[in-house]
């Protein structure tokens, strides 16, 4: 196990020093988090310990995890308790999101964190990261879908399912000219 948080330490410290990568997290990291969170003995300590474990989750090569750490975050993150911790929990979903494929949802989050502190550089190099996956076409099914303004139901095709029959381009396309 310290082997392990000693990796977790070198990848986080690797992805601070300017790589461009975004760290990895392994099952026996995650499985020391969820130990850490059932002996956590308050609230505070049960906080931070969510905190790493949704961190850990994130960052997994697992889906299942991915998902639910975003999960986590998502149900959290209207109890923060601070702008800090906002956008912290933001930029772990962001993670999560781009780890998924979902480069919209990620792009979006990303830029929330940016509103809250302008110059945070993990935020920008995820941001970087996403707009490189993008540029390279690298977009998912979900990059397509968007919502009827109408009726708020979510089409990837031109026109909404429902009765409306509104016009709904793709995330991709908005104000591109496609004559």
């Amino acid at each position: 196990m310290e082997a392990k948080m000693g990796r977790f330490f070198e990848s986080v410290s690797n992805f601070f020093t300017g790589g461009d990568h975004i760290p990895w997290c392994d099952r026996d990291l995650i499985a020391g988090c969820e130990g850490e969170l059932v002996n956590a003995v308050n609230e505070e300590q049960r906080n931070e310990s969510l905190m790493r474990l949704s961190w850990a989750l994130v960052h997994s090569r697992q889906t299942d995890d991915v998902n639910r750490g975003i999960s986590m975050l998502q149900a959290s993150l209207d109890n923060s308790a601070s702008p800090l911790q906002t956008r912290e929990k933001l930029y772990l979903l962001a993670v999560g999101f781009y780890r998924i494929g979902d480069y919209s949802k990620s792009r979006q989050l990303a830029d929330r964190c940016l509103e809250i502190q302008a110059d945070w550089r993990q935020a920008i190099s995820l941001k970087k990261a996403i707009e490189d996956k993008i540029a390279k076409g690298e977009t998912t099914w979900s990059d397509w879908n968007r919502n009827c303004d109408n009726c708020g139901r979510t089409s990837g095709w031109w026109n909404c399912s429902c009765c409306c029959q509104e016009e709904v381009r793709p995330i991709y396309w908005i104000g591109s000219s496609l004559n």
